[in-house]
């Protein structure tokens, strides 16, 4: 005999923005937080010597001293308690985890990692992995259910902890749910970006063969997972200058993109055309101080992609026709954020994201709001009463 799996009855929770329960304190791939109140890499790096033009991201081994420092420093404007503890809320087992087991390890916090997903066919299911640090969730909604497992294990939740908080795919754009607009923001950022820089009659189709090989995880030691240097690849692939196995080879010989880079210029025998030559300098000057946020005009574009689809629908709809076309809050991660901030925590967000993607650029973009800060529906279900029911 078969059971029905019951889905989701998603409802919207109303117009708001990431800053209603985060204020400016985010953190995007510069590690410099918005709130300018708050010191980031910058003076971090002078502390530990780092340097300064090789900025850490969350797999990287100075990450976790970086991200402590910067946690530490916002307490320390709040409070003269120490964070002693560390939840963490995302959907990527492999940087946000990587990040949190390092952070907890350097700093010998208590913690606990959580990651989401929304399987609508698939029974809902909260898996303790490690107890209490590391639970995975196939219902977004199952985020009461870790609460209630972390107050029976004794965690504080109280001003002694700090909770950070993704931001695509968990904050807005929930997994499973709701982060095909997020991915379709960013396929069209790309082609706009791409038929501006090389042609109007770009081969698109072609760039997304070749991107969805070199995006493989076995591409990752040069390409670090960042889509800028994807990107670059892909076009050196595809303009003639280079091939796969080349690539493959270079990653077999641990060679670093600021190396591929510098090996591209060497390579008189393949001549770039006008466009990839533009392209290359624009790289090479960047890399060279130590941007990893190379195609700026990908990533401008990427902001105004993710904006555009944010708080679009403003005539009544229904939650499930909603999270097809517009970036929404995840309902029940605003609840617990909402919950753990009456709590006295400190709440803060920290993404990979660059700057770029995420800021209005103060020449292309006047008038506009940060994404943390442009209104958008909430939609999910409602955790709130549970998590009331520990109070």
């Amino acid at each position: 005999m078969t059971t029905s799996i019951t889905t989701p009855d998603y409802a919207v929770h109303g117009l708001v923005s990431l800053a209603e329960f985060l204020e400016d304190r985010v953190v995007f791939r510069d590690l410099q937080p918005v709130d300018r109140r708050y010191q980031g890499f910058i003076q971090c790096a002078r502390d530990f010597a780092l340097d300064p033009s090789d900025i850490p991201r969350k797999t990287d081994p100075d990450y976790n001293k970086v991200a402590v420092w910067i946690v530490d420093h916002m307490q320390e404007q709040r409070s003269d308690t120490e964070i002693q503890e560390l939840l963490f809320v995302g959907d990527t087992r492999g940087s946000d985890l990587v990040a949190f087991e390092k952070m907890i390890t350097y700093a010998d916090w208590k913690g606990s990692c959580f990651i989401g997903d929304e399987a609508v066919h698939e029974e809902p299911e909260l898996r303790w992995e490690i107890h209490p640090l590391l639970v995975s969730a196939n219902r977004w909604s199952l985020l009461a259910e870790w609460i209630e497992g972390l107050a029976e294990a004794r965690m504080a939740m109280d001003s002694r902890t700090a909770v950070i908080v993704d931001i695509d795919k968990t904050a807005i754009g929930a997994q499973g749910r709701n982060h095909q607009v997020i991915n379709d923001a960013r396929v069209m950022s790309l082609r706009k970006s791409l038929e501006v820089h090389m042609s109007a009659n770009f081969d698109f189709q072609n760039f997304r063969r070749v991107y969805d090989q070199i995006s493989r995880p076995e591409f990752q030691g040069l390409t670090v997972d960042n889509e800028d240097y994807i990107i670059y690849i892909c076009l050196m692939i595809m303009g003639g200058v280079t091939n796969i196995k080349e690539i493959g080879d270079l990653v077999a010989q641990r060679m670093s993109f600021l190396h591929l880079v510098r090996w591209i210029s060497t390579k008189t025998d393949k001549p770039l055309v006008m466009q990839l030559r533009q392209l290359h300098d624009q790289y090479q000057m960047c890399t060279r101080t130590g941007d990893r946020t190379p195609f700026k005009q990908f990533r401008r574009q990427e902001f105004l992609e993710t904006t555009g689809r944010m708080g679009i629908h403003s005539s009544p709809m229904a939650a499930a026709e909603r999270l097809e076309s517009e970036i929404c809050i995840t309902q029940e991660v605003r609840e617990l954020c909402d919950w753990l901030n009456e709590r006295g925590c400190l709440l803060l967000a920290m993404s990979d994201k660059p700057k770029e993607a995420s800021m209005p650029h103060q020449r292309w973009h006047k008038g506009m709001l940060p994404v943390h800060r442009t209104p958008t529906h909430a939609v999910g279900t409602s955790i709130r009463e549970r998590l009331d029911a520990l109070n």
